[in-house]
C-alpha cells in the first residue's frame, strides 16, 4: 500500500492571514475562531480553512 502525504494548506499559515484575538478581564488574551485575509482584498477566514490561490507561507515568527 502507497501513501502519499500531501502538506496541507491552510489560512493560519499564510502571511496574509491576520488572526482575531479576544480579551477578556484586564490582561488575559486569547485567540478566537476566525480572523481576516488581507490580499487581495478583505475577506473574513477561519484558521483552519483550506489556503485560497494567493497561499504564501508565512515565515517562522513573523508577521509581515
Amino acid at each position: 500500500m502507497k501513501t502519499v502525504l500531501e502538506e496541507k494548506k491552510v489560512c493560519c499559515d499564510c502571511k496574509h492571514f491576520i488572526q482575531h484575538y479576544i480579551l477578556y478581564g484586564y490582561s488575559n488574551i486569547m485567540t478566537c475562531g476566525c480572523g481576516h485575509c488581507i490580499y487581495p482584498r478583505l475577506k473574513h477566514k477561519k484558521p483552519n480553512q483550506k489556503a485560497c490561490e494567493h497561499f504564501a507561507e508565512r515565515k517562522e515568527n513573523t508577521y509581515e
